[in-house]
């Protein structure tokens, strides 16, 4: 019982205190900061404390020779690097994030700075990484891991970002899932999916891929072959897409497709062999023996 009144002792007062900061690393008002770990002696109202990573605590400086940027600003109706707790289930850790002095909101989560910093009704959304999901407003569920990834969406939901700058153009667009850097990083529409690095970003030719519908693309540039294909499955590195309500093999490169689970004689796969003209023959030997 002795250890949890200290406790409640010690935090308390905490809780109830607003600190002061010019700046991420600069707290003032030493009336205020009692709970804070100070590295030695007694700071007094004329001093800036400026935070010792190195010893985890608080050292005091004469304020006349800190350069100053402003007045302070209180921390807890600005944006700081503390965690947010002026709503109830979100949580900010780094400046801006989670937008703390606007949000209503509820289960987001913020680690990054600019991390969900314009979240103000959405929900249940993750956002890690810098400018993570910076401008979304609104959306709900959606999961970005990444600096810049998601960073444009505004309105949209369920969507899912790992990578940097991942998905980082769809602004209001949903149910689109991007794994790797810059996948499906020009896309402003929903239901694709993008699995590796720039997969999906563009299309045949290099122009950007904007407005492709129910696409799957997996590999290294994977592409869809237009701007607007839909139903389009691509799989593999540098393979171009055929359209849409296509499914794309391999790129260009590929000359041999194997099936080994169609029935063939004992111990052997069938081949499929594509000629230079376009014939295709199968056979229980590879193409060309």
């Amino acid at each position: 019982m002795k250890k949890l009144i200290a406790i409640l002792a010690f935090c308390l007062p905490l809780m109830a205190q607003h600190y002061y900061s010019d700046g991420p690393s600069e707290i003032s008002n030493a009336t205020q900061l009692q709970s804070i770990a100070i590295c030695t002696g007694t700071p007094t109202n004329t001093q800036v404390l400026t935070y010792s990573s190195a010893n985890s605590c608080w050292q005091a400086g004469s304020l006349a020779t800190v350069a100053r940027t402003g007045a302070f600003t209180d921390l807890a109706t600005a944006p700081s690097i503390f965690a947010n707790s002026l709503t109830p289930f979100n949580t900010g850790v780094g400046y801006g994030a989670a937008n703390p002095a606007h949000i209503t909101g509820v289960g987001n989560a913020a680690l990054g700075n600019g991390a969900l910093a314009a979240m103000v009704g959405g929900g249940n959304n993750t956002a890690v990484g810098y400018l993570a999901l910076a401008t979304s407003t609104n959306g709900n569920d959606n999961t970005a891991v990444g600096q810049d990834a998601l960073t444009a969406v505004t309105s949209g939901s369920y969507n899912t970002g790992v990578g940097t700058y991942a998905l980082d153009s769809d602004a209001s667009g949903g149910f689109n899932t991007a794994v790797g850097q810059g996948a499906l990083g020009n896309i402003g529409t929903s239901y694709n999916t993008g699995v590796g690095m720039y997969a999906g970003k563009s299309i045949s030719g290099g122009a950007d891929n904007t407005s492709g519908t129910y696409e799957v693309l997996l590999g290294y540039e994977a592409y869809p072959l237009g701007a607007s294909d839909a139903n389009e499955i691509v799989i593999g590195a540098n393979a171009v897409g055929a359209g849409s309500n296509s499914l794309t093999l391999g790129s260009s490169a590929v000359t041999t497709v194997v099936l080994p689970g169609l029935a063939a004689p004992s111990g052997h796969s069938y081949f499929l062999c594509i000629s230079s003209t376009g014939a295709v023959t199968s056979q229980t030997t590879a193409c060309g023996g």
